[in-house]
């Protein structure tokens, strides 16, 4: 395996990592929940202005910025999609992948996420196993694919119950032996 995954409880915005994903919207602009958080952490105006720089981002897919005041070396702003679109599973997938290729092409080793699409935007609502089964099996095989980039990724949610249905499915996927 090439690096780890964790599932613990946390506020992002305060992790020491390389890289903090932000679980954001298309338009790269100061949302709630995780998207609020970071924003205000990273300082706003800083934030809003790396953002606004780069403008868009489609769903499924990531971008990178400095991190203003974090102590990351990049914030790594993945948009994940509504819930209730059809194509959900697959372009949540995308966006943990497009995120962890942003990690490799940073150089970075270690990463924070938080569970994407499982806020605001699970309008459908879809259920934690999936949204964990889809990040789970996202991460796992990015990591498979790419043993030469070890990075150890860790899960940052609230929710004693989301927590809880991460750390079950994580528990029940087969782990990889080192070479």
């Amino acid at each position: 395996m090439s690096g780890t995954v964790t599932i613990e409880y946390g506020n992002i915005e305060t992790i020491t990592a390389d890289c903090i994903v932000n679980a954001a919207n298309s338009g790269l602009r100061r949302g709630s929940g995780v998207c609020g958080a970071i924003f205000a952490a990273a300082g706003e105006g800083e934030m809003a202005e790396f953002c606004r720089k780069i403008g868009h981002c489609p769903v499924g897919k990531a971008v990178a910025t400095p991190p203003g005041r974090l102590s990351a070396k990049w914030v790594i702003h993945a948009v994940g999609p509504y819930t209730s679109r059809p194509d959900a599973p697959e372009m949540l997938r995308s966006a943990y992948v497009s995120a962890l290729e942003i990690v490799r092409e940073k150089e970075c080793r270690s990463v924070a996420f938080p569970l994407i699409s499982s806020g605001v935007f699970n309008d459908a609502p879809m259920d934690f196993e999936t949204l964990w089964s889809c990040a789970l099996s996202a991460v796992r095989g990015w990591q498979a694919a790419h043993p030469d980039s070890p990075v150890d990724v860790r899960f940052i949610c609230h929710g004693r119950s989301l927590i809880a249905a991460g750390e079950k499915m994580l528990a029940s996927l087969p782990q990889e032996r080192d070479h």
